[in-house]
């Protein structure tokens, strides 16, 4: 049944420019999606590969030199960012540690917002499109002047196959968002908590260069 529907909708859709435009607008939001999620998961894999790389470097208390030696210039990690503050002269003070983490959340959560409006106007679009089947298809019952169930039937199911792409599209769309928030989420907490071990550690070992000289 399924299987005849979509073909009945494909024929139609071939006729119909506008049925043509909706599944088009549709298909295009759903590659995006997917494209989005597996980019950010990749990235967001990475970045929490190094920021790991750090947190044994502080759990294993690696002198604060060699963390700095591990620093990727233009890094999206908060770490990263840090010790890019910390190396133009910043004190080590709490608010470095807010400011690399609100700065890594805007770096990181670019194109989050773009999946997060795929989820939400997916399903208006295939509404839209059911909007149109169905007045395509009271269009036919007034031509035809018959209002029989075999008339109306197959043209209003026709419609509904647009709200059933459109939540196609918008399910997987809004698990992406969320996964990604928390997974972002996740990263920022646990930066928050180890970027302060770091500065108390990079002041104690600063307050013990100037007692030593």
């Amino acid at each position: 049944m399924a299987s005849s529907l979509l073909q009945v909708y494909l024929a139609t859709m071939t006729k119909d420019y506008m049925v043509m435009a909706v599944f088009g607008l549709l298909a295009l939001m759903s590659f995006l999606s997917w494209a989005l999620f597996f980019y950010k998961l990749i990235q967001f894999n990475s970045v929490l590969k190094r920021e790991e790389a750090f947190y044994t470097m502080i759990e294993n208390n690696v002198l604060s030199r060699s963390i700095f030696g591990r620093r990727l210039l233009g890094g999206d990690g908060p770490f990263d960012i840090m010790l890019g503050f910390l190396s133009e002269g910043e004190k080590p003070l709490k608010s470095v540690v807010e400011a690399a983490s609100n700065l890594a959340k805007s770096r990181l959560e670019r194109g989050l917002g773009l999946v997060a409006t795929i989820g939400s106007t997916a399903p208006f679009v295939g509404l839209f499109g059911t909007v149109w089947g169905i007045m395509k298809a009271f269009h036919m019952i007034g031509f035809q002047q018959e209002a029989s169930l075999a008339v109306v039937a197959p043209g209003i199911s026709e419609a509904l196959v647009n709200t059933a792409l459109g939540l196609f599209v918008a399910i997987p769309a809004v698990f992406f968002y969320n996964f990604l928030s928390r997974r972002l989420d996740s990263i920022l907490d646990r930066f928050s908590a180890y970027g302060s071990v770091f500065l108390e550690r990079l002041e104690r070992e600063n307050e013990k260069k100037e007692a030593d000289s």
